[in-house]
């Protein structure tokens, strides 16, 4: 048993063995899966279970158990029964039993067919019909079928062998005809020439005929003993007498009915003719042996020669001896399957059990490479009678069983770009999931899977690649252009069916609207967006819109709710096409016509109301019955929709009910009847002025005390208001009001304004010891310290205001600006009340009296005034507020004059300060001069943390010079707002953790400021005229600033004008500029038109300012440049005696600029108002410039002359 290691289970397939013995039922078995004809099996061993009534096969070699497995199913006769077996691996039994009850039911004819030749199943309809066919040649009397070895072995065991011939079975497939030779040479003991040897490969059988009867009986013994026989299980039997022949060569219109006649005419009886027409063919049975003999040693002709055989139907084939044919295997072929549904079977595991359904059809199969190769199985040699028509047509046999298997699977492929691939792919695997394998390789997707999964796949696979490929196409030539449309008009386009009517027509359009901004955004082809933009700017342009004045309240409900939403239920539910929007506080309604602008403003008018209550106590709304009737309601008017607001006014006197019509009356009904039931009445009296208020108050107390009661009404006296507040029951409080209102009406009121710098801040100091001295008059004065109230009126700074001037001016100019910066104060009010006009005169002369004494005047006249800035005009604006003095600034002569007037020792004060400014401004003039020589000169930087020069501030740049002229030391400067000692001998600044290398440039080395790379050689020269070459870089790039707004003049020539000096000059300015004004935003390129005698002066001297006004002079005298090409080409580029124009394109440091005006000389001070902080250059309008204006002649360079016409 250690030798058979691959064992099988075997059961019978309905559960029910024969009732035989175990011992029967064993040798039953064992003899048939040893025989390799039946079973396709070999050398094993049998053992069967009592208990389980099932047996285990053991086999010597898996070749031999896989051969088993492999065929279709398994039978065997015991005791008269055919019993179907169940045979699979031991654990296999699930999947097995399935398998083998699909064989059972589908193949158990063919296992007829396969093991026994010349059986019912080989025959062909002719055949049939012809009435040739008799019983199988194994098949005995009782329709069972018999194993004509297994026979034949019990006969040659029971009696002697009446044949001198003997059959070997189960021959291995080592043994060769050679080796067999020897072998019976050596049994039997007589030389080869004593017997001839046939081996019939197909069936492991090999046929020995011995010359002497005696020499087989002699073999047929010893052999059983042979240990070859024993070792490999061959087995030795005596063959019976034939009683058959094989005809062969027979022609196509042979029948069996003429060959029956043929050889009972020439021989004897005939038992049986059975056709083989696949192999012109025939086995014809005979009743004689003798008969088989005549026929053997005759020769026959059957419309041609035919060739005859002895046939042993224990055989099953026919005996040749030396001319025996050889059968060989069909050439294995290939069968191409496409690679998408050789994955497909690999993923679903699939490709096992094709391969072994065409074990069926004796075929192996190979799938590991797109083409399959089909092979022949060698049981293909083991079939019967018909041997020759299963070779020849096994390949067409595979081929159609293979192509039929895989009819079962399709693929579809569609040539794909990779940017459909990307925009399809997700949407694909979404809809193929599971059911098939996607690929996509070399510009192809391919889907594989079953044939009906890939039908239904296959419609909506294309539609996603259409529509895939059409949304790139749109991705690639589609455009997105933007429409502005209020969100008013576009409700209206959505209320008209825009939205479906452009869907309809464009169904891949898109349109989407963004009500923040407005802006209808329009993607896809240029044909869409033109149509449909057309039918928005049409429907845009046909549009009507109507503004309304509207109640407040109603102003604020149409606020309050969406304006979609409610002008869908006021106007669209009732056919009218419009919209209303609230903007700039008024409602705007837009309609598609004035009809429907018309209906709107109608059905406005009679669907809102708005109702007004008043409301005399306000702790009525603070009340819980008030909050719950409220909310009753709100839940009642606005669960669905707003339909009513209530809201109290911003006077809170009142509640105002505002919404639609109907529940604003039923709304306004409840509220007043709460109103009426729960309120107190509260009565205000506003009087002329607090001092009514006052004089009530403390001196008509004994009149109103006769008719008012404290416990009825409350009185509260208010001077701010000024009123007198009564509240109380209202049948207290209105006749008591009327009272009031008698007194204040007797009483006589004025109003004194004195506007005398220092009059308010004397009467705030010192007022309450003015009121107390006026206590026992008549009169009462109120002095009134609020804010505004009185018309504020300016002083200070009223006619003429400190100077800003250039700082390169030390004269003043009479047509330099004055800037008013006079501060605004409040003059000294009091409110007057008395019984008489007379008690009014009194309190005025009062009054003034208490001013005049304090009043005081100064004049300060000096030329440094002419240099006041606008920080000198700050300072002089804080005096004025600080001390409550009037500063004005008055002209006389050349000169300016400050007065100062307010209080004595305000005057006095506000004197000191000025005259310390005027010193000040002094020093800085000077110093100022001074700086600005300097720094044209000598500059003066430092080394920053990333290693970078950086230029110091001019202050430090002078103390910097001074010290290493003057050769200082300890000079202490700040870097970074860090302090540092500087060492001018090693140029070094030291601080406390780091030292910082200096450096000094002196401007005036011109080797210190590089040219341009890209300029020519100058070759000594100072100015040089370059031509450009047209389709050069550069010559495009000039020639895009020419052309860039429209100007179509002809160009003729464009010159680079390098001029080093000039160039030194206009970059030490750029640097200046870059460092002062602390941005690199300092340069424009501009125009500027010339006649043709001023190019050699501005190629050589540069711009002059000195030639201002030549063409004007609107925004200051200085040098004009132009954005626009087409302005100086118009007015300023004179043309020559040859019609030729000239226009410079230039270089212009416009740094920081201001709106210019006639006359201007200088630049004017700078946002900062210091001294020496001026703006760079003027303008015509500051936030959209044309025009600019420079006043250096060093802030421009001529970098290009155009010349055109």
């Amino acid at each position: 048993m250690d030798e058979y290691l691959h064992p099988l289970s075997v059961e019978a397939v309905e559960g029910r063995w024969p009732s035989s013995s175990t011992k029967t039922l064993t040798a039953k078995l064992q003899i048939y899966f040893q025989s390799r004809r039946k079973s396709q099996g070999g050398d094993c061993v049998v053992r069967f279970s009592e208990q389980s009534r099932a047996a285990a096969v053991h086999f010597r070699s898996a070749q031999t158990r896989d051969q088993v497995l492999s065929k279709g199913d398994h039978s065997v006769s015991i005791e008269n029964q055919l019993v179907k077996l169940k045979v699979f691996k031991p654990g296999d039994e699930g999947n097995q039993t399935e398998e083998t009850s699909r064989a059972a039911g589908a193949g158990s004819d063919m296992a007829v067919d396969l093991q026994q030749p010349g059986s019912i199943s080989e025959r062909t309809d002719q055949e049939v019909h012809m009435g040739s066919i008799g019983l199988p040649p194994n098949l005995g009397p009782d329709g069972i079928q018999r194993d004509p070895a297994e026979e034949s072995l019990k006969d040659s065991l029971e009696e002697p062998p009446q044949s001198n011939i003997v059959a070997l079975e189960k021959l291995p497939d080592s043994f060769s005809k050679d080796f067999l030779v020897l072998l019976v040479e050596k049994i039997s003991g007589v030389p080869e020439k004593e017997f001839t040897l046939e081996l019939i490969t197909e069936s492991n059988i090999a046929v020995v005929i011995f010359s002497d009867l005696k020499v087989a009986e002699k073999f047929l013994v010893e052999s059983r003993s042979h240990k070859k026989f024993q070792q490999y299980g061959v087995r030795a039997r005596a063959l019976e007498k034939s009683g058959s022949v094989k005809v062969e060569n027979l022609h196509g219109e042979v029948s069996a009915d003429l060959l029956e006649v043929y050889f009972e005419k020439c021989t004897g009886l005939v038992e049986n003719v059975t056709m083989i027409p696949e192999e012109q063919a025939a086995i014809v049975t005979f009743h004689s042996e003798e008969d088989v003999k005549k026929v053997l040693g005759s020769r026959c002709i059957i419309n041609r020669p035919v060739f005859i055989y002895p046939y042993f139907i224990s055989l099953g084939t026919a005996l040749y001896g030396k001319d025996r044919p050889t059968w060989t295997l069909p050439i294995p072929f290939r069968e191409y399957i496409n690679p998408a549904i050789r994955e497909f079977l690999n993923k679903k595991g699939l490709i096992s059990s094709i391969c072994q359904e065409m074990i069926s059809l004796f075929c192996q199969v190979n799938m590991d490479k797109a083409e399959v190769q089909l092979s022949p199985l060698h049981t293909l040699l083991k079939r019967g009678l018909t041997k020759r028509h299963i070779i020849n047509t096994w390949k067409k046999n595979a081929t159609d069983g293979f192509r039929k298997i895989l009819s079962s699977y399709a693929v579809v492929e569609y040539p794909v770009i990779p940017s459909v691939w990307s925009a399809a792919e997700k949407d694909i695997w979404s809809v193929v999931k599971d059911n098939a394998f996607v690929r996509m390789s070399d510009g192809v997707l391919a889907v594989a899977g079953m044939a009906q999964d890939i039908q239904l796949l296959t419609p909506i696979l294309k539609n996603l690649l259409e529509m895939a490929s059409d949304q790139v196409e749109r991705d690639k030539s589609g455009i997105s252009e933007t429409i502005e449309v209020p969100p008013a008009m576009f409700l209206l386009l959505l209320q008209e069916g825009f939205k479906s009517r452009a869907a309809a027509k464009y169904p891949k359009l898109e349109l989407t609207y963004k009500k923040d901004t407005n802006q209808l955004t329009l993607r896809g082809l240029p044909v869409e967006i033109i149509n449909i933009k057309s039918c928005v700017l049409e429907r845009k342009l046909n549009m009507r819109q109507k503004p309304l004045k509207m109640d407040p309240s109603l102003l604020e409900f149409l606020r309050s709710v969406d304006c979609e939403e409610m002008s869908g239920d006021l106007f669209t539910s009732k056919g009218i096409i419009a919209i209303y929007t609230v903007e700039n506080g008024d409602v705007v309604l837009t309609g598609s016509s004035d009809k429907s602008l018309t209906e709107a403003e109608k059905t406005l008018q009679t669907a809102l109301a708005s109702s007004t209550l008043s409301l005399e106590d306000l702790g009525v709304i603070g009340k819980p019955e008030w909050r719950s009737l409220n909310d009753q309601l709100c839940e009642t008017y606005n669960s669905g929709k707003k339909t009513v607001i209530i809201k109290p006014s911003e006077e809170k006197d009142r509640l105002v009910v505002f919404g639609f019509k109907q529940p604003v009356l039923e709304v306004s009904r409840s509220l007043q009847n709460f109103i009426n039931t729960h309120s107190r009445i509260e009565r205000v009296i506003q009087v002329k002025s607090c001092a009514v208020v006052k004089l009530i108050d403390e001196k008509k107390a004994p009149v109103w005390q006769k008719f008012v009661k404290p416990n009825e009404v409350t009185i509260h006296f208010d001077q701010k208001t000024p009123s007198i507040r009564l509240s109380g029951e209202i049948l207290h409080v209105q006749p008591a009001m009327e009272n009031f209102q008698k007194i204040a009406d007797a009483l006589c009121t004025d109003r004194l304004m004195i506007k005398k710098a220092g009059a308010k801040k004397y009467f705030q100091e010192h007022g309450s010891m003015f009121l107390a001295m006026i206590k026992e008059h008549k009169f009462v004065i109120v002095f009134d310290e609020r804010p505004g109230s009185t018309t504020k009126e300016g002083h200070g700074i009223q006619e003429q205001a400190p100077v800003v001037r250039s700082p390169a001016s030390p004269e003043p100019s009479a047509n330099e600006d004055f800037v008013k910066v006079g501060e605004e104060f409040e003059p000294a009010v009091f409110q007057l009340c008395g019984e008489s006009q007379q008690d009014l005169n009194e309190a005025r002369e009062l009054i003034n009296s208490f001013i005049v004494k304090e009043q005081a005047s100064s004049s300060i006249q000096d030329p440094s005034i002419n240099h006041f800035t606008r920080d000198d005009a700050e300072m002089l604006t804080n005096l004025q507020r600080e001390l409550m003095v009037s500063i004005r600034l008055k002209k006389n002569g050349p000169e300016l004059v400050i007065i100062v007037e307010g209080l004595t020792r305000d005057v006095v004060k506000a004197e000191s300060a000025i005259r310390d400014m005027i010193r000040k401004v002094e020093k800085n003039e000077a110093q100022k001069c001074e700086l600005l020589i300097v720094t044209s000169f000598v500059e003066w930087q430092y080394l920053d943390r990333a290693n970078q020069l950086v230029p110091f501030d001019i202050l430090t740049n002078y103390d910097l010079e001074e010290a290493f002229v003057l050769k200082q030391s300890g000079l202490k400067i700040r870097i970074s707002n860090e302090q540092f000692e500087v060492d001018l001998t090693q140029r070094v600044a030291i601080g406390k953790s780091k030292r910082i290398e200096l450096k000094r440039v002196d401007r005036r080395d011109d080797s210190s400021v590089p040219l341009p790379d890209h300029w020519e050689d100058m070759m000594g020269s100072f100015v040089k005229r370059v031509q450009i070459h047209q389709g050069s870089q550069e010559y495009t790039d000039v020639e895009n600033e020419f052309r860039r707004t429209g100007l179509n003049s002809k160009i003729l020539n464009i010159e680079r004008v390098q001029n080093s000096t000039l160039w030194r000059s206009f970059t030490i300015q750029k640097n200046h500029l870059d460092d002062k004004n602390n941005h690199r935003n300092n340069e424009k390129r501009l125009f500027h038109g010339t006649g043709s005698d001023k190019i050699d002066k501005i190629n050589h001297h540069g711009f002059n300012r000195s030639s201002a006004g030549a063409h004007g002079a609107a925004y200051g005298n200085g040098v004009y440049f132009a954005v626009d090409p087409s302005y100086s080409a118009s007015g300023y580029s004179k043309p020559d005696p040859q019609g030729h124009k000239h226009m410079y394109l230039a270089r212009v440091l416009v740094g920081d600029y201001t709106t210019g005006k006639g006359g201007l000389l200088l630049l004017p001070p700078s946002k900062s108002s210091t001294a020496t902080d001026l703006y760079d250059s003027v303008t015509d309008n500051q936030q959209n410039p044309t025009i600019f204006v420079v006043f250096r002649d060093v802030q421009a360079y001529p970098e290009y002359l155009i010349t055109f016409q």
